[in-house]
């Protein structure tokens, strides 16, 4: 949901796991943090997310395989976790410590698949 006003905490640049993120990789965690519904859910299909994130890159095939990477680095590290839907493309739903309270604090068991941008992965999905 690319447009929304996100707030992005200082203790980003603290954490272990972030610190020590290449660049390429922790431009894909934030740039999660913004394109992820307000559930932290996002689709991670990685030529979805290298038009998102690496579209004006040089070298498209290099950036490419750089999002291919990145995907494998925040999943292992569990800062992102991939699920596929019915066979469908991979999504990625954000790590609860780094999705904003606020994406939690209104959130309501009615209705909650209604107003996800994507589904959820608690659904039963095929976890990667």
């Amino acid at each position: 949901m690319a447009g929304r006003i996100r707030s992005i905490k200082p203790e980003i640049l603290e954490d272990d796991r972030t610190a020590g993120l290449d660049d390429a990789t922790f431009r894909m965690f934030v740039s999660g943090l913004l394109l992820a519904d307000d559930y932290g859910n996002l689709r991670a299909n990685p030529g979805l997310l290298h038009a998102s994130i690496f579209w004006a890159a040089r070298d498209p095939r290099e950036s490419l395989a750089k999002v291919s990477a990145g995907l494998e680095t925040l999943a292992g590290l569990g800062l992102w976790r991939l699920y596929v839907e019915h066979g469908d493309m991979a999504r990625a739903v954000l790590h609860r410590e780094w999705t904003p309270l606020w994406m939690y604090a209104y959130a309501r068991l009615d209705g909650l698949l209604e107003r996800a941008g994507v589904p959820l992965a608690d659904e039963g999905l095929v976890l990667l």
